[in-house]
């Protein structure tokens, strides 16, 4: 395969931010395929198109049980993450809370989903042996080997300030709490400027962002014990607070 030893980074406008993937040991074609399957992952979860996956299961008005079982066949991809939403809802108490007004919404968990999924593809198609990272906004993934540490912008655009972080694991996330001022299905008030979740899916990662930001610490600790993660939280300056 002819001209895959240098590394390549590509960049397009997905899951409402510029998806971000570095890869060495591909071309531009292979690329372009990654991206089409984001792309097939992304619809499948907007909450927005009434032709998405996700718009289809909010019209009907069974119960979960029968959602999977009718959904499931049909949108693997879907019912998998319905499970693991549920499951990190129950651990965090409701903290983390898929549902919008009687809806499943899945925008708190579907970003870092993606990105585990764009790489799950990229190691399963790829030709030769790879490595590089996949940043969706803020939820990254390295694979095949990963940096020492990052450099992150933590907050929204407007007030974003910039942290040097070292890696523990090979996915993180970061979230901010004006991203969810009018999403009254995160309960409680903010807890920090950001948060930083680390964990071994970007899934995980970014999920336990809005646990880390609205629970309590004991809640927290719980969630990151049982899904080997780690949450950090920082000020407007950058500095640790928990």
């Amino acid at each position: 395969m002819s001209g895959t030893s240098s590394k390549i980074i590509r960049a397009r406008p997905h899951l409402g931010t510029v998806v971000r993937i570095e890869v060495a040991g591909a071309d531009h074609a292979f690329l372009t395929n990654a991206f089409n399957e984001l792309a097939r992952l992304e619809k499948i979860f907007n909450f927005y198109d009434p032709k998405s996956a996700l718009s289809q299961l909010n019209h009907f008005t069974l119960n979960n049980a029968g959602i999977s079982a009718i959904l499931g066949v049909r949108n693997p991809e879907l019912n998998e993450l319905l499970t693991l939403s549920e499951e990190v809802a129950s651990l965090s108490q409701g903290y983390f809370n898929p549902r919008r007004e009687g809806r499943i919404d899945l925008s708190g968990i579907a970003k870092g989903y993606i990105v585990d999924k764009t790489v799950e593809w990229m190691l399963s198609h790829a030709p030769n042996s790879i490595s590089g990272c996949v940043n969706a906004g803020g939820d990254l993934r390295f694979f095949a080997r990963r940096p020492r540490e990052v450099l992150l912008r933590l907050g929204t655009s407007s007030n974003a300030v910039s942290r040097r972080l070292k890696l523990c694991h090979e996915c993180v996330a970061t979230s901010a709490p004006y991203a969810y001022n009018d999403r009254v299905y995160y309960q409680g008030a903010r807890r920090a400027h950001a948060a930083v979740v680390q964990a071994r899916s970007a899934t995980i990662a970014d999920a336990l962002t809005k646990v880390a930001l609205f629970a309590p610490q004991e809640i927290v600790r719980r969630c990151c014990d049982k899904m080997s993660a780690i949450a950090m939280l920082f000020d407007n300056r950058g500095e640790l607070v928990a």
